[in-house]
């Protein structure tokens, strides 16, 4: 259908306390329009809970946004040399209290848009996906088979709370150790992002 839009949303994310800000994603996508009128990825950026989308802060179509150069009628990404990871550099809303990311896909009868491995980091170096290690806190493995855990700095009671990439929350629980475990075998695959005490933010694999 011409001129679809179909947008991704994340939850309200916080900034935590640093300086530096960085999304960075994974983009699979086959050029096959030759026309003006080109499939389009643009990235906006919300500082007041998704009330408004002012910041836009990545733009590509067409060749641009293409991330191999063969032609297939329908195309799947099949290898990691189909993909491309874009970092961006969003220090300027690190001093904002939370944001919030848009993913906005318009289709112009083109190819199929993959996106994958979206995070949030303070610094232009994220940390290994074995292990998540955000201000100290720690989630692993990651990716997992439908298990992992949590693992804080001090034993306290926390709530810690897990939504999938649509902004649903799908398990929330109140903890006191070190170390707990979080099942998520009755859920589908995908990316999650995992809160505790409506601040601290990580994105995991399932």
């Amino acid at each position: 259908i011409g001129n679809q839009v179909d947008e991704l949303l994340s939850p309200n994310l916080s900034t935590g306390t640093g300086t530096n800000l960085f999304l960075k994603f994974d983009r699979a996508y086959e050029d096959i329009n030759s026309t003006p009128k080109q499939d389009t990825l643009a990235i906006y950026l919300s500082t007041d809970c998704g009330q408004t989308w002012p910041h836009k802060v990545f733009e590509k179509w067409g060749s641009n946004l293409a991330t191999i150069d063969t032609v297939n009628l329908s195309f799947t990404p099949t290898a990691s040399h189909h993909w491309q990871t874009d970092s961006i550099d969003i220090s300027g809303f690190a001093s904002s209290p939370t944001v919030m990311i848009k993913f906005q896909a318009i289709n112009r009868k083109g190819q199929n848009l993959y996106i994958d491995n979206v995070r949030v980091y303070d610094s232009q170096d994220p940390v290994s996906l074995a292990t998540t290690d955000i201000n100290g806190w720690v989630v692993y493995p990651n990716p997992s088979n439908g298990t992992f855990y949590v693992e804080f700095p001090n034993q306290k009671e926390r709530r810690i709370e897990v939504f999938d990439m649509r902004g649903k929350l799908v398990k929330s629980k109140v903890v006191f150790n070190r170390k707990e475990p979080i099942y998520l075998s009755g859920h589908s695959s995908g990316q999650y992002i995992i809160r505790y005490n409506n601040n601290r933010t990580a994105i995991f694999l399932k």
